[in-house]
């Protein structure tokens, strides 16, 4: 397969580059190097390949996501939690990040995609699980585009890839689709991630029951001050990820309650779900370690339940 950068650039809108062109990383290229969460995407660019579209996409994973949903279900089942599980699941957009060299544009890469993965949707919805579409892409390619765009170029980016989801998801049941949106899960500044309310009512405009998003880490934390001022779609939820992926620190009990309760407040009890930002695991070095991980859990379980009974 070619080298993604030798790919033909077929795009219609500002092209989303490599990780380490990313304005952030650019910025502060000592701080990302020094840290060795990051050495094995740092390790990652040196690969000399990666793939590309040459040919119409096809599905061809159907038998693989229903064992892993059946096998699911079965877990669930034996714990006493059938129908409360979700299965993530990558979106179209993220997946037409990869080279193209067969469609006329990044859009109709990922609209092809995502007619292909609506079977993979399905596959997930149809075991009884709620499916979750992980769609950092929304956010995190604002640092991706360099030269930095106008607001308004990168919302045609964001509209095309929540058109994109949209085409995935037709015929599925909202309410049992949820969106994850995130802003990247490398360790840095972070100092160009875009805000939240500046792409959020375009996400919104995806047919999700859901949407899942950072609440905890310094860069984002403040953001919950976005919901004063909007009104949340009927029969949508909020999943603000109140406990921090990035750090080995457990959060103390009260700073995760004071968040849910802030989301609470500002919604309604009944439309929020808390959640950890993010999985621990999603590297392949430099993970956060696993017993603060656990530790972390165990305390966002202890503030659910007084939300709880704060709502009531």
């Amino acid at each position: 397969m070619p080298n993604v950068n030798e790919v033909p650039g077929k795009y219609d809108e500002p092209d989303v580059t490599t990780y380490a062109n990313r304005r952030d990383y650019s910025a502060f290229k000592e701080a990302y190097l020094s840290d060795p969460y990051n050495a094995g995407i740092m390790a990652a660019l040196d690969s000399p390949t990666a793939p590309a579209i040459i040919e119409d996409v096809a599905y061809v994973g159907q038998d693989a996501v229903r064992a892993d949903a059946e096998g699911l279900r079965a877990a669930l089942r034996s714990a006493g939690a059938e129908g409360r599980g979700f299965i993530s699941s990558i979106s179209p957009g993220m997946l037409s990040s990869m080279g193209n060299a067969h469609y006329e544009s990044r859009h109709d890469a990922g609209m092809a995609l995502a007619a292909e993965l609506n079977k993979e949707y399905r596959a997930i919805v149809d075991v009884g699980h709620t499916l979750q579409i992980d769609a950092p892409d929304l956010a995190d390619s604002w640092d991706q585009m360099n030269p930095e765009p106008t607001v308004e170029e990168y919302l045609k980016y964001v509209r095309h890839s929540v058109e994109e989801i949209n085409e995935s998801i037709r015929g599925i049941d909202r309410d049992k689709v949820r969106i994850h949106v995130c802003w990247g899960s490398w360790h840095g500044p972070h100092t160009t991630d875009i805000p939240f309310d500046d792409i959020v009512d375009t996400i919104f405009e995806a047919n999700a029951g859901a949407f899942a998003f950072e609440a905890a880490n310094p860069r984002h934390a403040w953001e919950w001050k976005i919901w004063k001022d909007r009104t949340l779609p009927e029969g949508t939820k909020l999943i603000p990820g109140v406990i921090s992926h990035n750090t080995n620190i457990v959060e103390h009990p009260e700073t995760v309650a004071q968040s849910i309760i802030r989301f609470a407040e500002l919604v309604g009890p009944e439309n929020v779900i808390a959640s950890p930002r993010s999985t621990w695991g999603c590297r392949a070095a430099g993970q956060p370690a696993r017993d603060g991980a656990r530790g972390s859990i165990s305390k966002l379980a202890l503030c659910e339940e007084g939300m709880l009974c704060f709502a009531r």
